[in-house]
């Protein structure tokens, strides 16, 4: 009976016109840095698109499925969909909706364009990504139906609901989605929202922790955290007043950087840029009392040469430009200030 089903399961399909079979292609804008390669996976998803992807992962290594799988894709097969879902979480790649196509002026490279759709099966394939980008109606869904449309007997029919409920629960989503997806009748198409896609957990976000006032190197410090896009902690950093050095400090500590080469401040062009509220100042290297690796974890600590006190409720953003652009994800730190009250109170309990 397990077997039936699973058969039964893997011919469910949307009612999509047909297109050329979904393939994966490492695409690339000629660029080096975080993002500038990607995964373009086009076409309707088949029975053979599981091994299809298989055989792209031997062919490229693994190392490149943590870049983005774009898809634009009309759909396909359900139970190929899923299976594809899967062995993306499990290579941990990300997901995103969109077009490819070659540059204008430099052929040999591409660029991502709007324009993308992921419907029907393909969004359960999208759900495997561990990060989802997604926009307002890029992901379409509905009820899926039998290729000919012959009906499902009721028996068969529960077992395919349950095993699509594992999977969205597996893949942290709401089952909401699939009662969602059950009220749409297989030849029309229902685009998630914005609002849909956070409230379902469709795509995911990342999101950082209001600033909060801690007892620590004998004075104040205000501090913060910074989940990814996955969930998980990225980022820890907290401002203080540090009597020692006679000026405020920004500390930031980025959680698993898998690098094996870490940034030093080697010259002047290996500097960083200071913006608070509208007003941009430039650091050197002079700035930095901290640019360390601790295992796994990524550490600098950073004198501002401004008196924070003039700029409550003002946001501020430390990055790096020039020698360190392609570091910019590692060392961007950045939240709103504390109001002015709380600055004074820091003040009087500075620290070390």
């Amino acid at each position: 009976m397990k077997t039936l089903v699973r058969a039964i399961f893997l011919t469910l399909v949307a009612a999509i016109a047909h297109a050329e079979p979904m393939s994966f292609a490492l695409r690339g804008n000629g660029g080096n840095c975080n993002g500038c390669e990607w995964i373009a996976a086009e076409g309707e998803i088949t029975t053979d698109t599981p091994d299809v992807f298989r055989a792209f992962m031997a062919d490229h290594g693994r190392l490149h499925l943590y870049q983005a799988v774009t898809f634009d894709s009309p759909g396909g097969n359900l139970g190929a969909a899923i299976e594809l879902g899967r062995l993306l979480r499990a290579a941990q790649a990300s997901t995103s909706i969109g077009r490819t196509r070659p540059m204008v002026d430099f052929p040999q490279h591409h660029e991502g364009i709007p324009g993308g759709r992921c419907d029907s099966a393909c969004g359960f394939a999208f759900l495997g990504g561990e990060t989802r980008h997604a926009f307002d109606e890029e992901l379409g869904i509905h009820r899926f139906d039998t290729p000919d449309g012959q009906e499902i007997p009721s028996a068969a029919t529960q077992k395919i609901m349950g095993q699509i409920v594992l999977y969205l629960i597996e893949m942290g989503i709401s089952t909401e989605l699939l009662a969602l997806a059950s009220k749409v009748p297989a030849h029309e198409m229902h685009r998630l929202s914005v609002d849909e896609l956070d409230r379902l957990n469709v795509a995911t976000t990342a999101r950082t922790t209001p600033l909060s006032l801690q007892v620590a190197n004998g004075g104040l410090e205000a501090s913060w955290d910074q989940t990814g896009l996955n969930g998980k902690l990225e980022l820890t950093a907290n401002i203080r007043c540090s009597r020692s050095n006679n000026a405020w400090i920004v500390r930031a500590r980025h959680h698993s950087i898998a690098s094996d080469v870490w940034p030093s401040p080697k010259s002047p062009d290996d500097s960083m840029e200071l913006t608070v509220g509208h007003e941009k100042l430039d650091l050197s290297p002079d700035n930095i009392l901290w640019l360390v690796r601790d295992e796994d974890d990524f550490v600098i600590e950073t004198i501002l040469p401004i008196d924070l006190r003039d700029h409550a409720n003002k946001t501020i953003a430390l990055r790096p430009y020039t020698g360190w652009r392609h570091w910019l994800n590692v060392l961007f730190v950045g939240n709103k200030l504390p109001d002015a009250a709380t600055l004074d109170a820091m003040v009087r309990a500075c620290g070390d």
